[in-house]
């Protein structure tokens, strides 16, 4: 559901390329999803002005994996999305 609202967004609202990478780092995980698009204008509030799929994302991110999510314009232009949360322990 995260991969699917971050992707569906980009396009939306993005340009012409989305660009999805998933790394793992030592027991973080990090999910990026970035844009070619406009980028974040310059007072986005995600937690303030978002609507129901920014919800979702920071439900999701935050509450549910642990983590942390970064909302930021890239210098080169467009947005990037992060989320990065803790590596499940398995049972």
């Amino acid at each position: 559901m995260l991969i699917n609202e971050l992707v569906s967004n980009a396009v939306k609202h993005g340009g012409r390329k989305v660009n999805l990478r998933l790394a793992l780092k030592r027991n973080d995980v990090t999910l990026e999803v970035r844009d070619d698009g406009p980028g974040f204008p310059p007072s986005f509030d995600p937690v303030a002005g978002g609507r129901f799929g920014l919800e979702m994302v920071e439900i999701l991110g935050r509450h549910d994996l642990g983590g942390v999510t970064a909302y930021e314009n890239r210098p080169e232009g467009g947005a990037c999305v992060r989320v990065t949360f803790p590596l499940p322990v398995a049972a």
